[in-house]
């Protein structure tokens, strides 16, 4: 799996780290496995297959879209079926705080579905 890395502009470097992007072009019907190692940012996961999960953590399917928190103990592995595109959003530790007013240590060692941020209000009833 090559990543390909983008250094945001210059305006943005207060709060992005970097974005990046990768296709995984597995089209046979094995399943692949990629560790993941902390970087030390926490970020923002797009990943799909024609709108469905191809991400899987176990045999879990991964949400489709996902913010992630620093890891503190050893990689884990994430497998891969069929394939993929995968961008994501490296922030500055404190961003997290500034946009989602979430403390990034809350995010260590798990992800948060990102549809909690914008799900749908109830239509009121006048």
């Amino acid at each position: 799996m090559k990543i390909s890395k983008i250094q945001p502009p210059p305006d943005l470097r207060s709060v992005i780290y970097e974005f990046w992007h990768t296709v995984v072009p597995n089209s046979s019907s094995a399943i692949e496995s990629y560790k993941i190692f902390a970087d030390g940012a926490p970020g923002i996961i797009f990943q799909h297959n024609n709108g469905n999960s191809n991400l899987y953590r176990d045999t879990v399917p991964l949400p489709i879209t996902f913010m992630y928190g620093q890891k503190s103990a050893s990689p884990c592995t994430n497998f891969i079926h069929g394939q993929s595109s995968i961008f994501g959003v490296s922030f500055q530790p404190a961003t997290v705080k500034q946009l989602f007013s979430i403390n990034s240590y809350e995010l260590t060692d798990s992800l948060v579905d990102m549809n909690i941020f914008f799900q749908k209000p109830s239509p009121k009833h006048y």
